[in-house]
């Protein structure tokens, strides 16, 4: 939940919505109605105190909700405490648009914001990763870049508080800084070799002002190159992520967020799983233009009536039936390879879908890799093993599956990307809580399933052994065996028929099967398809009975 005095800040946006400002004037906004625009939705990331509000202010020429750190809270402290959204238009490049508008998510960097952070990273379309260039890269930036990792494919630096430096070093000390980032940070990650563009968001002296603009300048020109047409099905389900909730008096409640897939329209029914209800779209804005209609990635407002304000803070609308509430997923995993404690299977962590965050047991299962299955596909027909300890090098020659089991339900949907955290760490300490992530492929409710159902779900195998040893051998093709039987009460029946091995050096070395009991006393009878040599002796040598049960198969059966 949002801070109280942030539910103030959301009411304020009434003058917002209403404001005469020349970009949000009758004639700005009948001109973008006739424009083809395309949205590109901007994350800006980075350590607490970076400059990244005050970059996306000096960018921006409109101002959604909660943009340039209205909230109270946040102008005492000085650090943005939520998502904050704006924007600014520049000249298309692209044929088929005559406007690319830039929508900017400034996440706090605060390190106890982490969950604000993960939530807002996971509706941008490449990243703005700001560093300042006195401190470096400190240990929010680098769990920055490894959200940038998951959620995008390409990243700018912004060198941020350069007219710090002074002007008669200046040139020579950005060269070292970025050469240093390049070689120390950025070569170990996907990003190899990012563009780091020097900017000075908000100079102290007023002579570096036109230094400031050069930069911004430079800064845009490096945006349109990762502007990219992506496909946008507006036949797929519509899915919202929510991001601010509040009531406007005479317009309704306001649900501002970005367009994850499919299309919305004026009319449309969309629900809200987390609530149960189902409302009417009343009108659409996108920053202060009325819009009949938005698509994947736009960032609008849509408004309807009769919702309390006070019952949604963020989260998910969505065609009815689209999320589920559950208490379980199956999931892909991939570990982050800059955590560096164990990952054990039975371990909690928290769980980041969308902007929710709740903490859920794990349960991790492995396969051999194998060609032609991809590794975001749970065969049933394939077996599984648990994972005790998920190494580094765990997913070289195994695919690797999460079971999580979360403490309260979570609004879910399948492909959902999630991020499981150790957000429990020392905030203080220098060390990457982010511990892996992957997609949601299968998801339930623990209770609507029989326990007979989810061991067919998940044919998830532990191996076992048992051992006795060889008593006498009776001739070419038959031995006696003892001590494989925990007591003398024990009955042989489940063992009849099943494979066991003679070992000779701990090396399975003949094999045969168990046909019957011998005598009263807990031995049994194995007969070998080959004959048996002579050499070595086979006497009190170790008998092998290797077996695997199905962890969720109450009935406990043995396969070999």
């Amino acid at each position: 939940m949002l801070p109280s005095a942030d539910k103030k800040a959301h009411q304020n946006e009434t003058e917002h919505h209403e404001s005469s400002e020349s970009d949000t004037s009758a004639e700005a906004v009948k001109s973008r109605a006739s424009q083809r625009i395309l949205n590109v939705n901007v994350g800006i990331l980075g350590h607490v105190d970076s400059g990244k509000t005050s970059l996306c202010k000096a960018l921006s020429t409109m101002a959604s909700t909660a943009a340039f750190d209205k909230n109270p809270q946040s102008q005492e402290r000085g650090i943005t405490l939520d998502l904050g959204f704006s924007a600014f238009y520049s000249d298309s490049k692209l044929q088929d648009y005559d406007k690319i508008q830039f929508t900017l998510v400034d996440c706090p960097g605060h390190a106890s914001l982490i969950r604000t952070i993960i939530g807002g990273a996971q509706i941008i379309d490449f990243m703005v990763l700001v560093i300042d260039a006195i401190k470096g890269v400190q240990t929010q930036t680098a769990e920055c870049i490894v959200i940038g990792e998951i959620t995008c494919d390409n990243l700018i630096v912004a060198l941020n508080k350069v007219d710090m430096i002074p002007m008669d070093q200046r040139e020579e000390k950005i060269d070292k800084i970025k050469k240093s980032l390049i070689k120390n940070v950025f070569s170990q990650t996907k990003f190899k070799n990012p563009p780091i563009i020097p900017v000075c968001a908000d100079p102290r002296e007023e002579s570096e002002q036109k230094t400031k603009q050069e930069c911004l300048n430079n800064l845009v020109q490096e945006f349109h190159k990762f502007v990219k047409i992506t496909e946008k099905n507006e036949n797929e389900p519509f899915l919202f992520m929510v991001d601010h909730c509040f009531s406007i008096k005479g317009k309704g409640t306001i649900l501002t967020g970005t367009v994850l897939q499919g299309c919305v329209t004026i009319g449309k029914n969309i629900h809200i799983p987390s609530l149960g209800e189902e409302k009417k779209v009343k009108s659409i804005q996108m920053f202060k233009t009325p819009v009949d209609k938005a698509i994947k990635g736009d960032r609008i407002g849509i408004a309807v009536t009769k919702l309390d304000s006070k019952k949604l803070e963020r989260g998910f609308v969505c065609d009815k039936g689209y999320i589920e509430i559950i208490d379980t997923v199956l999931a892909t995993a991939s570990r982050i390879r800059f955590f560096k404690k164990d990952i054990k299977g039975g371990a909690k962590y928290h769980v980041s879908i969308g902007h929710e965050t709740v903490m859920g047991n794990m349960t991790l299962i492995s396969r051999p890799k194998k060609e032609g299955v991809s590794s975001e596909v749970f065969d049933t027909t394939l077996e599984y093993t648990l994972v005790e300890d998920f190494e580094e090098n765990t997913h070289l020659d195994r695919d690797v599956f999460v079971k999580i089991e979360f403490e309260q339900p979570i609004c879910c949907y399948a492909n959902a990307h999630y991020i499981a955290s150790k957000l429990d760490t020392d905030i203080h300490a220098n060390t990457c809580r982010l511990s892996f992530n992957g997609k949601v492929l299968q998801m339930w409710n623990r209770e609507q399933i029989p326990k007979a159902q989810l061991a067919k779900m998940l044919p998830v195998f532990k191996y076992k052994e048992k051992r006795g040893v060889v008593d006498r051998v009776e001739n070419a093709n038959t031995i006696i065996g003892k001590n494989i039987l925990n007591s003398k009460s024990q009955s042989l029946q489940p063992f009849l028929g099943r494979t066991v091995a003679i070992l000779v050096d701990e090396q399975p070395r003949f094999f045969g099967t168990i046909d019957s009991s011998f005598g009263q006393s807990g031995k049994f009878r194995v007969v070998f398809k080959d004959p048996l040599p002579k050499q070595p002796n086979l006497r009190n040598k170790p008998i092998q009975f290797k077996y695997k049960v199905n962890i969720y198969d109450e009935t406990k059966t043995w396969y070999q």
